[in-house]
């Protein structure tokens, strides 16, 4: 078993001015518009940049070094270093953008979810038939960032095969109306995200 040691602190490698990440995050946010500072607050997306925040400094950090909490710990004993040379913690977390999670969870993002579904019978297997469409705007206090609203608008439609651009798509026919034969289609279209957004939504359908 490796004997571990403390490497310092939040404030010794990440933030000089703050002892914990969550504090940072909040000095991060400070310049915005106050009531975008509550709803961000209210939302829990504070809670959601940490998060993430966190995961990717861990998995940046060497094998056998991890930050828990607001402290760095890693191998005592040299033998059991898995880098070469000198740890430079402060070096790797620079090179995360904590801006990069800020938007990717902004809760002002103009979120739209499109559903077209489009219900067909046999004898118009064309492409004719009923179409209804659904259109579903994110609320800031659903709790959840943008992405992860609209993934669940997807999926909540079977919406789950990407197609192409924004486009999300059903697998397969779902089957309406067994006397008559129905088969309802559905396509899912998904504005108003940010390219990081995008990124995680497609991450989060794949």
């Amino acid at each position: 078993m490796t004997t571990t040691t403390s490497y310092g602190t939040w404030n010794n490698h990440g933030d000089r001015t703050n002892t914990s990440m969550g504090a940072s995050i909040l000095d991060a946010i400070n310049g915005g518009d106050r009531e975008w500072q509550e709803r961000m607050e209210a939302s829990g997306a504070l809670d959601r940049i940490e998060r993430d925040y966190d995961a990717a400094i861990n998995e940046a950090l060497p094998d056998g070094v991890s930050l828990c909490g607001s402290e760095f710990h890693g191998p005592y004993y040299e033998a059991d270093y898995t880098w070469e040379g000198k740890l430079n913690i402060a070096e790797i977390i620079e090179d995360i953008s904590l801006q990069t999670f800020i938007e990717r969870h902004d809760v002002d993002t103009n979120a739209v979810v499109k559903i077209t579904h489009t219900s067909t019978l046999p004898e118009s297997r064309e492409g004719r038939g009923v179409v209804r469409v659904k259109t579903l705007t994110y609320d800031g206090d659903a709790g959840q960032s943008p992405h992860e609203w609209a993934a669940e608008m997807l999926n909540d439609a079977g919406c789950t095969r990407h197609n192409s651009g924004a486009q999300y798509v059903t697998k397969e026919p779902k089957v309406t109306d067994y006397a008559r034969g129905e088969e309802t289609t559905s396509v899912g279209e998904v504005t108003g995200l940010n390219d990081d957004q995008v990124a995680e939504l497609f991450r989060l359908m794949g």
